[in-house]
């Protein structure tokens, strides 16, 4: 058996001084999903159809977090240390996706319609340094229930830093993206370029097209360049059959990046 010991920290005072201070955190991304995407080319769901245009849209539903204080190991004792925690937001939406199809050859349209739900989790590290604060975050991701397609990584603006959701970054190695400036982008995902559809929102909705490169046989990079909006950096990549197929449910991962001024 393992006993639990504490050093001085008061978990009930911590937790509630880290829950009101995340409840006013730029760095959590808390705001419900809008995606309005209008296909101006030939994206084909297949021989005989394309899709003309991609609506997303999530409503908030419910929220929890998770705050997981430091400890250590002293012979058969587990410490509370209790000088950093780990904290994870965790909210999940109720939403709808629709897809606008159209026959290849020209004629009525029709929309696709599907419901879903998503869970979007957040992590960032808290310090005690005189009073708690946050000391390092990670992207949001959000995925619908039904999830299978992924986002691998991205590279902002050609830089050396590959960067995954799940990574938790010190504050002073996060983006700081600036609202109004253009930035390049470079995307993996975990499917075939003809499998998925990318796009980036942030002043407008833009699709990624896929990476060329004659020296590897690459099937998963693409780039786009985004101008920065006044709202969060949205990367999201949908399957391409769950736009077509209507037995198909949908399926999508979205990141989402803070826009901290």
């Amino acid at each position: 058996m393992w006993g639990i010991a504490c050093t001085g920290l008061d978990p009930d005072a911590a937790e509630e001084e880290i829950t009101r201070l995340v409840e006013d955190e730029d760095h959590f991304v808390t705001e419900d999903i809008s995606i309005d995407l209008a296909v101006t080319d030939s994206l084909a769901v297949d021989s005989a159809r394309v899709v003309t245009r991609i609506t997303l849209n999530t409503t908030f539903a419910s929220e929890s977090l998770g705050i997981e204080f430091n400890t250590e190991f002293r012979k058969d004792t587990i410490r509370i240390v209790g000088d950093t925690a780990t904290v994870q937001l965790l909210r999940e939406y109720s939403g709808t996706m629709v897809s606008t199809i159209e026959p290849s050859a020209g004629g009525s349209s029709k929309d696709i319609t599907r419901d879903f739900g998503t869970e979007r989790t957040q992590s960032a590290h808290y310090a005690d340094e005189e009073g708690w604060g946050i000391v390092g975050c990670s992207f949001a991701e959000e995925r619908s229930d039904t999830n299978i397609t992924r986002i691998y990584c991205l590279v902002l603006d050609d830089s050396d830093t590959i960067r995954n959701s799940a990574t938790i970054s010190e504050l002073d190695s996060f983006p700081v993206l600036s609202s109004g400036k253009a930035y390049s982008l470079l995307l993996r995902t975990t499917a075939d370029t003809c499998d998925v559809v990318c796009f980036a929102k942030g002043a407008d909705v833009v699709r990624f097209t896929p990476k060329e490169n004659t020296e590897e046989d690459w099937t998963d990079r693409w780039e786009a360049e985004v101008t920065v909006g006044e709202e969060p950096l949205i990367i999201g990549v949908i399957n391409r059959t769950s736009l077509g197929d209507e037995s198909y449910p949908a399926d999508f991962d979205l990141w989402i990046i803070p826009l901290i001024e």
